[in-house]
């Protein structure tokens, strides 16, 4: 909170009694600026959780399953998403606010809580599931006002470079754009020209790289405050195996060093025993040289970082099998980094796929020829225009399968 005339609150209390009623009429004008809250999206986020019908499971599935699909829409979900428009309309407010900060505990490392996410999710449903019924019944401006407001959700749900957050932004945004484009053709050439300036407004989304430089300083972190702290607590020179174990009991990642074979088993045990304390710092050191090493290949050209992450896991599945004192120093990244080439593969799907929608829109707007040898990454975008519609397919260089984005007729 703002405390701007805290310097002449203090200077007033040296005053003579004469100005006690300047001094009294300064402090509440102090005390009236001081209690200015700064807008936060993430408090009214949070109040559009909490308003949301306390369904069960199988109710919150159904309503997701209806949402993301184009069959039937069965009379219980109907009834059930309309219990969603006081959080909806605590969502919309939220999305007119641009600071989103949803205060999580950077400090707690791996147990770090992201109790947001779900909630955002299964708020996304909800409203998405009312904007394809806004959209069935003709009331389009309500339909792309609920579509865009989900994006802008899923945009602050993932403001901060944390990969499962991030995840999220783009399991909601792949589905809300999908919606979106399944139903261009009900859209007027004006809503059409609106819907690209507000897309284009989203807030920007964080990289693959900073996500991974993000959680180098928040495993990392995490795990050199805790060697110290135990370490205090228990002096000695070769605690570094029962620490490591405490570590991984308390991150909940398990015993991943366990062999195939008991005989293996036994060998690693005895290896990651003999750790000294030294040998965990030195681990420390060693993740976070990994995580910069996959930080500096995210940053590459997308076509260059499927084969450097190749490369990266297989040296991490090598250095799995502990052979040596020099393998046990990637101990803690084998524990904490997961395979990294996916995820980078995700985020840069749903940037694929935001060029796809805006693209399908121009040329829902402007005909089929507008976006003739449109292209990505130096890639074109394939164009198939048919009595079904519209079909745009871009396929990212290393990608098992292309990415499609289909844009139906009426």
């Amino acid at each position: 909170m703002k405390r701007t005339s805290l310097w002449l609150a203090g200077i007033s209390s040296l005053l003579v009694p004469a100005y006690s009623p300047l001094i009294a009429e300064e402090r509440a004008v102090t005390a009236q600026v001081a209690e200015v809250p700064t807008p936060n999206a993430a408090v009214i986020y949070w109040s559009a959780f909490g308003a949301m019908p306390a369904y069960s499971q199988e109710q919150r599935v159904a309503i997701r399953e209806a949402a993301f699909s184009s069959g039937p829409i069965p009379e219980a979900v109907r009834t059930d998403v309309a219990s969603y428009n006081s959080a909806l309309r605590e969502m919309h407010r939220a999305t007119r606010v641009s600071a989103c900060d949803w205060a999580l505990d950077h400090t707690a490392g791996p147990l770090m809580l992201l109790p947001h996410c779900q909630h955002a999710r299964d708020l996304a449903a909800a409203g998405l599931l009312r904007a394809r019924l806004s959209f069935e019944k003709g009331e389009t401006d309500a339909a792309i006002n609920d579509v865009l407001a989900v994006q802008r959700m899923a945009r602050d749900c993932g403001r901060e470079p944390v990969t499962i957050a991030m995840l999220v932004d783009v399991a909601i945004e792949r589905s809300a754009g999908e919606l979106l484009a399944a139903n261009l053709s009900r859209l007027s050439p004006e809503q059409l020209s609106g819907i690209l300036p507000r897309l284009q407004a989203l807030p920007s989304t964080q990289t693959a790289a900073a996500a991974f430089r993000s959680e180098s300083e928040l495993f990392a972190g995490w795990v050199a405050q805790r060697i110290e702290e135990v370490a205090s607590q228990t002096p000695g020179p070769k605690l570094g195996g029962k620490i490591l174990q405490e570590i991984q009991s308390e991150a909940q990642i398990g015993d991943s060093l366990k062999g195939a074979t008991e005989q293996e088993s036994r060998r690693r045990q005895e290896l990651v025993s003999s750790a000294t304390v030294d040998d965990l710092r030195a681990m420390v050191q060693t993740m976070k040289s990994d995580y910069e090493a996959l930080a500096r290949i995210a940053e590459l050209p997308y076509p260059e970082r499927a084969a450097q992450f190749a490369k990266f896991d297989e040296g991490l599945a090598k250095s799995r099998q502990l052979a040596n004192r020099d393998d046990l120093k990637r101990v803690l990244s084998i524990d904490f980094l997961p395979s990294y080439a996916p995820i980078s593969q995700r985020f840069e799907e749903v940037r694929v796929r935001r060029q796809l929608l805006e693209l399908a829109i121009r040329a829902k707007r402007d005909g089929h020829e507008a976006i003739q040898r449109a292209s990505i990454h130096g890639v074109e975008v394939k164009t198939v225009s048919s009595d079904m519609g519209l079909q745009l397919t871009y396929q990212l260089p290393g990608a098992e399968k292309p990415e499609v984005l289909n844009v139906p007729k009426k």
